[in-house]
């Protein structure tokens, strides 16, 4: 796995094997990351780059957050809070970035830091070929100064947009059921 660059504007994550909750972060043919469930059922995953590694966790039933951890540590690094309709804000080391809704149909999603530029925008892949695989596209917005938090900021994005699209199966699901 190598590191992100500053050319790494357009990136695309994967899931090289359909059924597995393991998805790589992709510049060209290279990986940048790495996103991993510990089980196939839950939400406790691990994301990867050539420099960190924290787990990620949904926790909480009223007071529902993601926490961002160092494998191994109760301690929170940083912590998502949801807000209303997948919304929210990421708190990490002192500063904040939004999560926030970029298209009418919640097909892309974004992170804007606290001056309300987008600095991440993520959105599912369509198609044939993505039937039985989750992916999507993740894109640094042109412009965007150095951002110490963006390896985080492309991981959790991700975390969050999957787990949007479990919590969208689970109503269909579920309404289908009462059908």
């Amino acid at each position: 796995m190598r590191k992100f660059a500053a050319s790494d504007l357009s990136l695309r994550w994967v899931q090289p094997h359909a059924g597995k909750r393991f998805f790589e972060l992709r510049a060209g043919d290279d990986a940048v990351a790495t996103l991993s469930w510990e089980k196939a059922f839950g939400t406790l995953a691990t994301a990867q780059t050539a420099d960190r590694t924290w787990t990620f966790k949904r926790v909480g039933v009223f007071n529902t957050r993601i926490t961002v951890r160092s494998p191994g540590s109760d301690a929170d690094l940083a912590v998502f809070r949801p807000g209303w309709g997948y919304g929210g804000t990421l708190e990490a080391w002192g500063r904040a970035y939004a999560w926030k809704k970029l298209d009418f149909w919640g097909n892309r999603w974004g992170f804007a830091g606290q001056d309300g530029a987008v600095i991440a925008t993520f959105g599912y892949a369509g198609g044939l070929d993505h039937l039985f695989r989750l992916e999507g596209l993740a894109e640094v917005s042109p412009g965007t100064p150095a951002v110490a938090d963006l390896p985080l900021l492309l991981t959790l994005g991700w975390y969050i947009m999957i787990l949007i699209s479990d919590d969208n199966a689970a109503i269909a699901g579920a309404v289908v059921a009462t059908m």
